[in-house]
């Protein structure tokens, strides 16, 4: 008691908190575990020199996306509320862009499509009993496979290029693991070329241009970067996983979506996003006592806000544009590990059509490929997704798919010459009676400023950096700055799982912090001396 009479003289304010949560210590224990070790970490008392920045937070998360969001929500369930996360668009989801604009109940996604297996975005959509759509990629019945003037390819002319790629797949695997082991990395183009040399007098230019239409899919499209720009050594065996058949689940079909299946996690934390702030400065020198973060509103006004702890988990696309200022300035390993790793473009042209326009559709095929006549159409949305088909009931979608230069090319047209562009393949395809859809749209990723990409990837010549880069990336900068985001995690990087993980770990490491500081403050001996009343 004598502690407490003490503390109620000096410092009422503080006694009446304490009082507070040592009256409730049962159930706010069980909200602040981390590990095994019990610790009451709520909002730490701001020291009287430092009211005058007016409202001081414990943690400000910059991005409200994957990483942001799970941040936020590891950090709520630990009993630390004293947060506010800072994202600059007019919604949450980051580069999970879930959109209405065909019918009320069924979402498209202009950015991430997928869940996986045994993660925890798929265990989110499992919780909710969400629809979602099954992907067979190994099955080459589901798979249409479409030769410029000649349209679909048969039973035996489809197996025929299937033996084909696997005897392309097996060679891309092992110069990779050459091209690896040399310590010289060279990009992927490479192998695509050392291939076409040593089989030059077996190739026809229409089987080159398969190989390199298959390439487009499965190396550009899965890493969203471009084969003269990825890493050999990296991506040479990746081709042979079967890099889709892991993208088990399809998300945007009617009745899902990422938005729904963001919902647990945004429950608790609603109240703490404010959108529509652009973050254009982060103050964050271990000379200062707390971190400062300047942003815009949506009418142009300038604010700071302050808090003890920050987190960046913006895409590393606006790290590596400089869209924001540090002060000060990053250290040299933090801007050595963005530059090592790529960051790359993948876009879709989402097509809409009405039940009477449908009677081309490619029925029973989840996959089409395309293989013009001219190799330098390649990639030009040669990839295309049957969206009906995997779960989208009577509504017709199809989704053309493009990734590394090709997708920077196309961000420059016009919405008219794309699709264009997009319906002469069909035709192509399926022949003169696919109509223009009703409707369509088009993600220009490269474009968007509040990402500059879709996500990472490693860059030729990096590969031996890229594990160092991540982890660099990952890392707290000096006292009171950390970092999450695809583009930090070794494993799942490029991913909504690598963001998700990522946010979980740096909220973990700032709970760690708060628990720490708490020690350094004298926190834990005012609690022992409430126990040893009680007891």
């Amino acid at each position: 008691m004598p502690a407490f009479k003490s503390l109620n003289e000096s410092n009422p304010k503080l006694f009446h908190f304490l009082e507070f949560v040592f009256s409730n210590f049962r159930s706010f224990t069980s909200r602040c575990r981390l590990t095994s070790s019990e610790q009451l970490l709520g909002s730490i008392p701001v020291p009287n020199n430092l009211k005058e920045h007016g409202h001081v937070y414990d943690v400000l998360i910059v991005g409200a996306g994957w990483a942001g969001i799970a941040a936020a929500s590891t950090l709520k369930k630990h009993g630390i509320t004293n947060v506010e996360i800072l994202e600059a668009r007019d919604s949450v989801g980051g580069r999970s862009r879930t959109i209405y604009p065909f019918a009320p109940d069924l979402p498209m996604e202009l950015g991430s499509a997928w869940t996986y297996n045994d993660t925890e975005p798929h265990e989110f959509l499992l919780e909710q009993e969400l629809p979602y759509g099954e992907v067979h990629y190994a099955d080459i019945d589901r798979w249409g496979l479409y030769f410029a003037r000649e349209g679909q390819a048969n039973a035996k002319k489809a197996k025929r290029y299937d033996k084909l790629w696997d005897d392309y797949t097996e060679f891309s695997e092992a110069e990779g693991t050459r091209i690896e082991e040399s310590g010289h990395d060279k990009p992927y183009q490479a192998i695509i070329d050392a291939y076409t040399i040593k089989k030059r007098n077996e190739l026809s230019t229409k089987e080159e241009t398969f190989l390199k239409t298959m390439v487009q899919a499965q190396i550009e499209i899965e890493y969203a970067a471009p084969v003269q720009g990825i890493s050999g050594g990296f991506a040479g065996d990746a081709v042979g996983e079967c890099v889709f058949c892991k993208a088990d689940y399809f998300v945007p079909v009617q009745g899902g979506g990422f938005d729904k299946i963001l919902r647990p996690l945004l429950k608790s934390i609603k109240d703490k996003i404010k959108l529509r702030r652009k973050v254009t400065r982060v103050e964050y020198g271990d000379t200062a006592q707390l971190a400062k973060v300047i942003y815009t509103d949506d009418t142009g006004r300038q604010h700071a806000k302050f808090a003890k702890n920050l987190l960046m988990t913006v895409p590393l696309g606006v790290l590596k544009k400089q869209a924001i200022d540090f002060v000060p300035p990053l250290p040299q390993a933090k801007q050595d590990a963005i530059d090592v790793l790529g960051f790359g473009i993948l876009n879709k042209c989402i097509f809409y059509w009405e039940e009477d326009q449908s009677s081309w559709w490619p029925k029973g095929k989840e996959m089409l490929t395309f293989v013009p006549a001219d190799q330098a159409q390649v990639g030009s949305f040669t990839t295309f997704f049957n969206d009906k088909q995997l779960g989208n009931g009577g509504h017709f979608v199809l989704s053309a798919w493009t990734a590394g230069e090709s997708a920077r090319a196309i961000e420059k047209l016009p919405d008219s010459e794309i699709v264009n562009m997009v319906m002469t393949n069909l035709r192509s395809m399926l022949g003169n009676q696919v109509p223009r859809p009703s409707n369509h749209v088009i993600s220009r990723w490269g474009q968007d400023e509040f990402a500059y990409g879709a996500y990472s990837y490693v860059s030729v010549g990096r590969g031996s950096l890229v594990d160092s880069a991540r982890r660099e990336l990952g890392a707290r900068t000096a006292s009171k700055l950390f970092w999450a985001g695809e583009a930090t995690h070794p494993v799942w990087s490029g991913s909504t799982v690598g963001a998700y993980r990522s946010g979980v770990t740096a909220a973990e490491d700032i709970l760690l912090t708060l628990r720490h500081r708490l020690h350094e403050e004298g926190r834990k001996p005012v609690m022992k001396t409430r126990r040893n009343q009680r007891g």
